[in-house]
């Protein structure tokens, strides 16, 4: 069974919240793995069943990435069952200054960055205020 998680604002996913201390995510969620993303990252992330969660330099959580492997709630609509093009118009509602860049699309207003294939949703980004700066 897909664990659920509610978008409750910008800032919360569920029981993940932006700024919580790696502490305190890895006692929430349990089993993790812990790695570098890449020669370029200033710190490690940690890979859970069906999210990935990224800390900045001081272990403070500062963005989450879901799979299609998750339930991801927004105003009652599950998002991975959307196909691309549907989910970017449903981001448009809300934000409609969406930043679109071919199989990207992200919303600085909402906190949220798309990932898509052959317009199935690959990933869903949430991140924190400044994350891209």
């Amino acid at each position: 069974m897909l664990k659920e998680f509610i978008i409750k604002n910008k800032n919360q996913v569920g029981d993940i919240k932006m700024g919580m201390s790696r502490e305190d995510t890895r006692k929430c969620f349990g089993n993790y793995k812990e790695f570098k993303k890449n020669k370029f990252s200033k710190n490690t992330s940690d890979k859970f069943n069906s999210f990935t969660i990224f800390y900045d330099e001081n272990d403070k959580l500062e963005a989450v990435e879901f799979y299609n492997d998750s339930k991801l709630i927004f105003n009652s609509v599950n998002l991975f069952e959307q196909s691309y093009d549907k989910l970017k118009n449903i981001l448009s509602k809300e934000d409609n200054q969406l930043n679109i860049d071919g199989n990207y699309t992200t919303s600085y207003k909402l906190n949220i960055s798309l990932s898509s294939a052959d317009n199935n949703i690959e990933s869903i980004l949430f991140f924190r205020d400044g994350y891209y700066d």
